[in-house]
């Protein structure tokens, strides 16, 4: 059966978002007539508006464990909108009791595509997954595995990845003037994962020997505190640009999009980076890159059964033969 109007649960952080881009495509193949609405948390307007072929998305706004007013706010709000089919891949008790109410006939789960177990009640149909093993495959490949199982899609033999576009140019506000760049996402939010601010510096030290390019760290409000850290302990600062804290999701899209080339330690930047086609390079000190690697023409990971160093990261950074 194809369906008309495709809502999809979309709850998630910029990497597993991002990486959810590579549905659309398959859908529209599958379907071209079909349109697809993500429902999605706040704050990531400006990625959505630049997912080619996107129809549309929706925000819903809660506190986790608040109540049902909100439920049934989303539920009205749903059922304006007429849709035929409903798709999660990591279900919400609240998402999938506004769905039932909001009466969208066919309402569809894997369970979870993160590979914990959840349990659902008002799904009309959970289709089987526990026969794929997430770790083999990107989190861009089982999202369209998950979906060619779930609408009934045959073998699909095209390989379907993240897109997302920015085609205005380079806002050379943020930076003073027309530069040539590379940037370098530096913080996560999970201890296990990071990287020593020491090595930031040394290997910003170690670009500033092989290329003239700036170094911009990018980053949030709370990353400031390790960024200035690793300015501290760099030879020269001349041509570092720290914006940790002072740009919008639009501003940072529009930076990675002219980037040179993208560092990033294993968060959402290094995926956002890759759907953009830019030549990335993402270290994982503890995830495995088969699973969490950002997919794109030019996405390329670091790992060590030790400790990474400064000189595997170089190494790769030589690979991709990026200009001085």
């Amino acid at each position: 059966m194809k369906y008309k109007n495709i809502l999809i649960e979309a709850i998630m952080n910029l990497g597993d978002l991002v990486a959810l881009t590579a549905i659309v495509p398959l859908i529209k193949k599958y379907n071209p007539e079909a349109k697809v609405t993500f429902l999605v948390k706040a704050g990531f307007d400006d990625l959505l508006n630049k997912v080619p072929s996107l129809d549309g998305y929706i925000v819903y706004v809660y506190k986790s464990g608040g109540g049902a007013q909100g439920i049934w706010y989303l539920a009205k709000q749903l059922r304006t909108r007429k849709f035929d089919c409903f798709i999660s891949y990591d279900p919400r008790f609240r998402t999938e009791l506004a769905t039932f109410i909001a009466n969208i006939p066919y309402r569809f789960t894997v369970g979870s595509v993160f590979g914990w177990n959840t349990k659902t009640y008002l799904f009309t149909k959970r289709v089987r997954f526990d026969d794929y093993d997430i770790d083999l495959h990107t989190t861009s490949a089982t999202f369209v595995e998950a979906t060619r199982r779930i609408l009934g899609i045959d073998k699909v033999h095209e390989h379907y990845t993240p897109c997302v576009k920015d085609i205005r140019p380079c806002l050379n506000c943020l930076l003073g003037g027309d530069v040539r760049y590379i940037t370098l996402s530096v913080a996560t939010k999970s201890e296990k994962r990071s990287w020593p601010a020491i090595n930031w510096s040394e290997l910003i030290n170690r670009l500033s020997e092989i290329t003239d390019k700036y170094i911009i760290l990018i980053g949030t409000k709370e990353d400031s505190t390790l960024s200035s850290k690793i300015i501290e302990n760099v030879n020269d600062s001349s041509k570092i640009i720290d914006l940790c804290g002072k740009t919008s999701l639009d501003e940072l899209i529009n930076l990675l999009s002219h980037s040179e080339l993208s560092i990033n330690i294993d968060n959402g930047v290094g995926h956002l980076a890759a759907a953009l086609k830019r030549p990335t390079i993402t270290l994982f000190p503890t995830a495995d890159p088969k699973r969490f690697i950002p997919v794109g023409p030019l996405s390329i990971a670091v790992q060590s059964k030790r400790e990474i160093n400064v000189s595997d990261v170089l190494r790769k950074v030589l690979s991709l033969k990026i200009p001085n």
